[in-house]
Protein backbone atom coordinates (compact mmCIF):
# COMPACT_ATOMS: atom_id res chain seq x y z
CA UNK A 1 0.00 0.00 0.00
CA UNK A 2 0.88 3.53 -0.15
CA UNK A 3 1.15 6.21 2.27
CA UNK A 4 -0.31 9.15 0.65
CA UNK A 5 -0.05 12.00 3.49
CA UNK A 6 -1.56 15.11 3.46
CA UNK A 7 -1.45 18.22 5.68
CA UNK A 8 -4.62 20.12 5.98
CA UNK A 9 -5.08 23.56 7.92
CA UNK A 10 -8.04 22.79 10.26
CA UNK A 11 -9.25 25.83 12.29
CA UNK A 12 -9.36 25.39 16.08
CA UNK A 13 -12.56 25.89 17.66
CA UNK A 14 -12.59 25.89 21.36
CA UNK A 15 -15.27 23.69 23.17
CA UNK A 16 -18.39 25.92 24.83
CA UNK A 17 -16.56 24.24 28.71
CA UNK A 18 -13.43 25.20 27.91
CA UNK A 19 -11.49 29.07 28.56
CA UNK A 20 -9.66 29.83 25.84
CA UNK A 21 -8.41 33.01 25.27
CA UNK A 22 -7.21 33.62 21.45
CA UNK A 23 -6.06 37.22 19.78
CA UNK A 24 -5.79 35.43 16.43
CA UNK A 25 -7.35 32.18 15.02
CA UNK A 26 -5.09 29.57 15.20
CA UNK A 27 -4.33 26.73 12.58
CA UNK A 28 -3.51 23.59 13.32
CA UNK A 29 -1.83 21.56 10.64
CA UNK A 30 -2.34 17.40 10.90
CA UNK A 31 -1.29 15.27 8.33
CA UNK A 32 -3.56 12.20 7.72
CA UNK A 33 -3.03 8.76 6.04
CA UNK A 34 -4.54 7.15 3.04
CA UNK A 35 -3.91 3.71 2.23
CA UNK A 36 -4.07 2.75 -1.67
CA UNK A 37 -2.89 0.15 -3.72
CA UNK A 38 0.34 1.17 -5.37
CA UNK A 39 -0.51 0.05 -8.62
CA UNK A 40 -3.29 2.30 -8.86
CA UNK A 41 -2.42 5.12 -6.47
CA UNK A 42 -1.15 7.16 -9.78
CA UNK A 43 -4.37 6.70 -11.31
CA UNK A 44 -6.59 7.77 -8.39
CA UNK A 45 -4.20 10.45 -7.46
CA UNK A 46 -6.40 13.06 -9.81
CA UNK A 47 -9.25 12.34 -8.06
CA UNK A 48 -7.54 12.58 -4.63
CA UNK A 49 -6.85 15.85 -5.71
CA UNK A 50 -10.09 17.21 -7.21
CA UNK A 51 -11.62 16.08 -3.51
CA UNK A 52 -9.35 18.04 -1.27
CA UNK A 53 -9.48 21.23 -3.89
CA UNK A 54 -12.88 21.12 -4.25
CA UNK A 55 -13.77 21.43 -0.58
CA UNK A 56 -11.03 24.07 -0.36
CA UNK A 57 -8.06 22.57 1.27
CA UNK A 58 -4.59 23.03 0.15
CA UNK A 59 -2.80 20.25 -1.02
CA UNK A 60 1.20 19.57 -0.50
CA UNK A 61 3.78 17.66 -1.92
CA UNK A 62 6.81 17.16 -0.77
CA UNK A 63 6.32 20.19 1.53
CA UNK A 64 5.59 22.30 -2.15
CA UNK A 65 1.59 23.70 -2.11
CA UNK A 66 0.28 22.45 -5.40
CA UNK A 67 -1.81 24.50 -7.57
CA UNK A 68 -5.85 23.89 -7.45
CA UNK A 69 -6.66 21.59 -9.82
CA UNK A 70 -10.80 22.89 -9.56
CA UNK A 71 -12.84 26.05 -7.85
CA UNK A 72 -14.01 24.93 -4.18
CA UNK A 73 -17.23 23.61 -4.31
CA UNK A 74 -16.26 21.55 -7.71
CA UNK A 75 -18.22 18.48 -8.63
CA UNK A 76 -15.36 15.53 -8.92
CA UNK A 77 -17.81 12.74 -10.21
CA UNK A 78 -15.80 13.04 -13.65
CA UNK A 79 -12.75 13.29 -11.94
CA UNK A 80 -13.70 9.93 -10.05
CA UNK A 81 -15.09 8.14 -13.16
CA UNK A 82 -11.97 8.77 -14.82
CA UNK A 83 -10.10 7.08 -11.96
CA UNK A 84 -11.83 4.23 -11.66
CA UNK A 85 -11.53 3.82 -15.61
CA UNK A 86 -8.04 4.39 -15.48
CA UNK A 87 -6.96 2.09 -12.74
CA UNK A 88 -9.34 -0.59 -13.92
CA UNK A 89 -6.54 -0.38 -16.90
CA UNK A 90 -3.58 -1.05 -14.74
CA UNK A 91 -5.08 -3.63 -13.06
CA UNK A 92 -6.25 -5.14 -15.93
CA UNK A 93 -2.88 -4.80 -17.82
CA UNK A 94 -1.01 -5.74 -14.86
CA UNK A 95 -2.66 -8.21 -12.53
CA UNK A 96 -4.38 -10.79 -14.41
CA UNK A 97 -7.30 -10.27 -11.98
CA UNK A 98 -11.02 -10.93 -13.00
CA UNK A 99 -13.10 -7.81 -13.81
CA UNK A 100 -14.94 -8.47 -9.89
CA UNK A 101 -11.84 -8.87 -8.20
CA UNK A 102 -10.68 -5.71 -9.87
CA UNK A 103 -13.65 -4.08 -9.52
CA UNK A 104 -13.38 -4.59 -5.62
CA UNK A 105 -10.32 -3.26 -5.50
CA UNK A 106 -11.07 -0.07 -7.51
CA UNK A 107 -14.21 0.39 -5.14
CA UNK A 108 -12.62 -0.17 -1.74
CA UNK A 109 -9.98 2.56 -3.04
CA UNK A 110 -12.85 4.51 -4.22
CA UNK A 111 -14.77 4.10 -0.91
CA UNK A 112 -11.45 5.26 0.91
CA UNK A 113 -11.12 8.25 -0.93
CA UNK A 114 -14.37 8.87 -0.64
CA UNK A 115 -13.68 9.09 3.59
CA UNK A 116 -10.92 10.98 3.66
CA UNK A 117 -9.85 12.93 5.17
CA UNK A 118 -12.19 12.33 8.28
CA UNK A 119 -13.21 15.84 9.21
CA UNK A 120 -13.56 17.54 12.14
CA UNK A 121 -17.44 17.13 12.10
CA UNK A 122 -16.65 13.39 11.66
CA UNK A 123 -14.33 13.49 14.22
CA UNK A 124 -16.84 15.25 17.19
CA UNK A 125 -20.13 12.68 15.75
CA UNK A 126 -17.70 9.50 17.10
CA UNK A 127 -17.07 10.53 20.46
Amino acid sequence: MIAVMIALAVQSTPVADETVTVETPVTVTTATKLDIPDEIAPALFPYVSCRIASRGEELRQNGVVVKPVVAKGADCSAARKRAAKDANGVLKQNSGQSASARGKIIADALAAIDAFPPTAQADAKAQ
